[in-house]
């Protein structure tokens, strides 16, 4: 009798131990809680939108004038474009030099530019030739140069910055001040070429898990949100091939401090229009409709993910070999049984092979859909998924786990 008591007391302990584990510090249910950046989408409903944020012209270093790389990327079904010259302001030797605003026409270049005209303006904005499908600049935007390799991407941001910059983080940290007094967004470019990422093989690896440079960018995110994200690829994966690396260890750092998440775009940083340099990488933004007020809350929200043709790490191509055929899109993103132990992120694509989950820097699992409860030892605070098919790869922005 008495053993059997023993083992009554015994089993009445294990099971509220076990109720103590799957209950929170408020008594609710012990799970996972996903915040995804694509919540206020509806796939179903809102449409594709094929953008390049990172182009220049023969108004900075570029080799192909303003009309030829606006038309380039018309023909090439763009939907919504950023001509980014280096420090396109008043600040420049030419006084006449401003960004551009709301078109492509010549009052926005300097007196030496090749402009559109203003019925080819219309027209392209408008959508001719392409069933009314227009394609939309976004406004006063800008490649900030430094005196060394770090550039910054600006947008909705009429500067009047001088080129080229001192060097240093108080520079940059001076202009990210002036895009958040001002209301604009920055975004982080081929930080690679900075830390050595940009070399491809150990030595790449080895810059982007350097603790030195980490730290600088993560001090950066995590003082100006302005900087919504950064670009993982750049061009052809030229100057980029470590940079996933270096995006997932600042998630790393940033995510857990409950502070925010950083974006991963894909940009050509196109300098030609040849057809290779202008469409091997590129974002597609998630709206309801392509116009200037969804542009920057989608940058803002991370509702759109990221696309390329060549990732030397992930599909072992060269930037010689761009992938070609359709690339991989994704259909619907589906969050089951959130705030749970059944927490469950599905995706559905198209044009793909596999899906592959990342957390912490580490692939852990494949499938369309992961149950984080069987990973629960691999997973860190963020889990992005990569999607790959014989036409490119597909980076989704992170989502934060919450455990």
């Amino acid at each position: 009798m008495k053993k059997a008591l023993i083992l009554v007391s015994l089993m009445f302990i294990l099971l509220f131990m076990s109720c103590e584990e799957d209950t929170n510090e408020n008594g609710k249910p012990a799970g996972y809680t996903i915040t995804s950046p694509y919540s206020n989408v509806n796939w179903a409903t809102d449409g594709q939108f094929k953008t390049a944020l990172h182009v220049h012209t023969t108004a900075s270093d570029g080799s192909g004038t303003l009309p030829v790389m606006v038309e380039e990327h018309y023909r090439q079904d763009f939907d919504v474009l950023a001509i980014t010259d280096h420090n396109y302001g008043p600040g420049r030797s030419d006084a006449q030099a401003l960004p551009v605003t709301k078109d492509w026409v010549s009052h926005n270049r300097p007196p030496y530019e090749i402009p559109l005209t203003q019925q080819r303006n219309e027209e392209v904005q408008s959508g001719a030739e392409r069933d009314d499908r227009g394609m939309l600049p976004i406004p006063n935007t800008s490649e900030i140069l430094f005196a060394a390799q770090e550039e910054i991407n600006t947008f909705f941001f009429h500067h009047e910055i001088a080129s080229p910059l001192s060097a240093g983080e108080p520079a940059v940290r001076n202009v990210l001040a002036q895009v958040r007094d001002a209301g604009g967004i920055a975004q982080l470019n081929h930080p690679g070429r900075s830390t050595g990422g940009a070399v491809f093989g150990t030595p790449g690896i080895l810059a982007s898990n350097n603790p030195v440079w980490i730290n600088y960018y993560t001090s950066l995110f995590h003082d100006f949100p302005v900087m919504v994200g950064m670009e993982i690829i750049n061009r052809r994966d030229e100057d980029s091939a470590s940079d996933r690396i270096l995006w997932d260890n600042i998630l790393k750092e940033i995510i857990p401090r409950g502070e925010r998440n950083v974006w991963g775009f894909s940009n050509t940083d196109a300098h030609s229009s040849s057809y290779d340099r202008v469409s091997s990488s590129f974002n597609m933004f998630v709206m309801p409709e392509n116009n200037m007020e969804n542009v920057k809350s989608t940058m803002i929200n991370g509702n759109f993910y990221a696309v390329a043709r060549v990732a030397r790490h992930e599909l072992g191509n060269t930037i010689n070999t761009p992938r070609s055929g359709p690339f991989p899109t994704i259909t619907n993103i589906a969050i089951t049984g959130n705030e749970s132990m059944d927490a469950v992120i599905t995706i559905t694509a198209e044009h793909y092979d596999v899906i592959k989950w990342i957390s912490n820097g580490v692939e852990f699992a494949e499938g369309g859909s992961i149950t984080l409860n069987n990973y629960a030892d691999d997973i860190g605070s963020y889990i992005r998924a990569n999607i790959i098919g014989t036409g490119g790869i597909v980076f989704t922005q992170p989502f934060i786990v919450t455990k």
